[in-house]
Parts: structure tokens; sequence; C-alpha cells
């Protein structure tokens, strides 16, 4: 069984030479001929219904200001999702189209868009909301329960992270959202906790990992801030962490009966890409469509405008259209063409391999390659390398376990993986 880490640092002409053969027959997207009717009807949405927020993350995307849509403008956004999915031949009796609430911190239009507008359309659509916490109670957590809103809950961790890290306005953010999970676990048990690595938070990754575990999480997803600078000591520090948290897993996994075992994202997919490798049916993800950008799914801002990425709703590199008129046509063609050309024009200032730049890539979000200038930040290069390293040790360890249940907890996310 080979380790992914020793083939995404191989540098022998076999190697590369073997990568370029791989790339060129599994890659999504050899080439992108823009259509309209295929790349500009986007069947997913993701309202933000504001730029304000409760909370001054530091690292936030979003240049946070007091503006609000309104109902009527939501209520707009979903004809025009409706009309697009007819105009593509989906069947709406039986595929409700997926509608996601975000902000800012979206629960401060709960009262005036989201609990109207769930009630009036739960039979049409599919609702979820990445929320914050802060404003969640017991009312709230039930409304999503009684109409199936599923929920991303963003929480970076222990408490000298979050408060640092997500700093509530004039309020101690993670005793407050503390005392708001135990009963949205009771609701929604398998709801996933989405972390944002920074250099603060690094050397409390176990802390945060244990801390989610004693409070009944199932899933915690990490990504790292893309925009910081990390070095060898950020490198050296994340290899630790990451470490003991593979250490913790693969113990746990022979004490499933007495002790269900919490899927740490990125391990648990990294492990499942591996397989999908050595099975030879994994290759640079490069397509248009793989996320956003205006295609499968777009994101309005608070005035109804439609750009390619909810990162963007606040201040948006390129508008595509509104949600009166829909996507411009020209616009939107010229703006995949620039990113399908960029893409696969990927530079990183590591050093790595040419499979490592690739495979990086292909788990990057489009706008923050956009944002980045389409450059793998140290990051960025960082998590993906390390990750990659402990993923490929666990992989080693349990994918020919006798166990059948430590087979299946990396199988594509098979047991508690949303």
């Amino acid at each position: 069984m080979s380790d992914l880490n020793s083939c995404l640092t191989c540098s022998s002409d076999t190697c590369i030479n073997k990568f370029e053969e791989f790339k060129k027959n599994f890659s999504s997207q050899k080439e992108f001929k823009y259509n309209f009717e295929e790349h500009s009807l986007p069947i997913t949405m993701m309202l933000s219904l504001t730029d304000n927020c409760n909370l001054s993350c530091p690292y936030c995307f979003v240049k946070q200001k007091p503006n609000y849509m309104t109902f009527e403008i939501a209520e707009q956004a979903l004809q025009y999702l409706k009309n697009n999915c007819k105009k593509r031949g989906m069947d709406l009796t039986v595929n409700k189209p997926p509608v996601n609430f975000f902000g800012g911190e979206p629960l401060l239009c709960y009262d005036t868009i989201i609990k109207p507008l769930v009630e009036k359309y739960h039979n049409d659509f599919s609702f979820g909301i990445t929320t914050n916490g802060v404003l969640l109670n017991e009312d709230i957590v039930d409304f999503f329960y009684k109409y199936n809103v599923q929920i991303l809950f963003s929480f970076d961790g222990v408490e000298e992270v979050q408060n640092i890290q997500r700093p509530g306005k004039n309020f101690d953010s993670f005793q407050k959202i503390l005392n708001n999970i135990p009963y949205l676990l009771l609701r929604f048990p398998h709801v996933t906790m989405r972390a944002t690595l920074t250099k603060h938070s690094i050397p409390y990754i176990l802390d945060t990992v244990l801390m989610a575990e004693d409070l009944g999480f199932k899933n915690v997803t990490f990504c790292p801030n893309a925009f910081e600078d990390w070095d060898e000591i950020d490198e050296n520090k994340l290899t630790e962490q990451f470490l003991k948290v593979g250490l913790h897993i693969y113990k746990k996994l022979y004490k499933t009966e007495e002790y269900p075992v919490i899927a740490i994202n990125p391990l648990v997919k990294g492990v499942a890409t591996i397989t999908s490798a050595i099975n030879g049916v994994f290759g640079y993800n490069n397509t248009i469509m793989r996320c956003g950008l205006g295609t499968n799914t777009c994101a309005i801002t608070p005035t109804g405008d439609i750009v390619p990425c909810q990162e963007k709703t606040s201040s948006p590199t390129v508008v595509l259209g509104n949600i009166y008129t829909g996507i411009n046509s020209k616009i939107h063609e010229e703006f995949l063409n620039n990113y399908f050309n960029s893409i696969n024009k990927v530079t990183c200032d590591k050093n790595c391999s040419n499979k490592a730049r690739l495979l990086c890539a292909s788990n990057i979000c489009p706008s923050r390659m956009e944002d980045l200038n389409y450059r793998i930040s140290s990051a960025e290069c960082i998590f993906h390398k390390v990750t990659a390293k402990v993923a490929s040790r666990l992989h080693l360890l349990c994918a020919d376990s006798f166990n059948p249940y430590i087979r299946s907890y990396f199988s594509e996310g098979e047991i508690y993986i949303c």
C-alpha cells in the first residue's frame, strides 16, 4: 500500500510522467465551451440575507454593513430559482431546489425572512442555513427541525480560540454559543461543526476535537485561513496536532461499542481520496461546475444581484446579473473562461511537485483561488500537505483492517459524514 505523502513529494521523472498520464485520463474537464442553458441557469442558491453580524471575526470575508434583504427580494429569488429548474427539465415534484441562508449572520433576519419564507415555501424548496449559533434558541431549533432546515454550525473551538477568532460584540461568544449547543445537538445530532484554522488556533486542534466530542458532535471540519502566511514552525505544530488527532481516532475505532467515533475532516475525506486514487478513480478536479461560479449554484446579494459565490456578496468582483433579468451571458462566459484558463495555471511558491500542486488546487474553493490570483498560499499548501500525510498514515493502518467498522468509517464518509 503506497504512502500518499511519499507520492506527493516524489520528484522522479517516472512519478511525474505517471501523474501526467493519470491527469490526462481522469481530469474531469479538458476544455471548456460556454453554453447558456448548461452553465447559466443555477439550480441551487445561497441567499445572503445581510452583511451585518453579531460577531467580529478578524478573518471574515464579509465587509460588514447594516443592509438587509427584503422579503420581496427573497421571494423573487426563489421564483428565479424555480424558473431555472423548469428550464433545465427538473421534476419539481421529486426534487426540491436547495436554498441556503447565508450572511453575515442570517439569523438576524429570522423573523423578517427566514421564518415566513420557510413556512410559505417549505413544500417547494429544501432549506439550509450557515450560522454562528449566537441567536439559536429552542424555538428556532424546533422550527428548523419541524421544516427540516439543515444547519452548518460555525464554531472555531475551545474558549482560547473562539473568543479571539470569533469575538462577540460586547459579549463572550464562547459561553453564549456553548449554552445553545446541547439543544441543537438534541434535535440535529449529525450537524457539522466548521472551524477555521489560523496560526493562533493550530496548537489547540486536539483540544477542540476533544471538546467537540465531549459536547456530542459527530462531525468536525477544519478549514485553513488561506490569507495567512504559515511557516515551518506552523507546519511542525500542525503536523503534531493532526498526528495526535489521527492517533486518537485510530484508538477509538477499536472501541466502537463504547465510544462512537467522531468524524474529522479533512482526515476522513483524505483517506477516502487516497482509496479513490489507488483505485484509479480520482483526478485533478478543474471542472467549471464543481462549486458555485454561477453555474449549478449562485449567490444572491441583499439587493438581489447574482454573484458567483456566497463569499462575494458584500464585495463582488463580478456581478453576473440580477434576480429579475437573470444572468448576463456575455459577462458570465467571460468570467468562466477566465476561471478555466487560470485554474489550469495555478502556481505555488513552496516548490511543490506538479502532482502536489494540482491535487492541492483540487481541494481549494474557486472563490479563494480567485482571491489569491490563482496562487496556492502557504497556509493552503501546508494544510493540504500535512493532512495528506496524516491521512496516508491512517489509510495504511485502517484500509485493510479486519474490522468492517474501521474500513467503512473511511469509505466516503459512510458512517457519520452528512
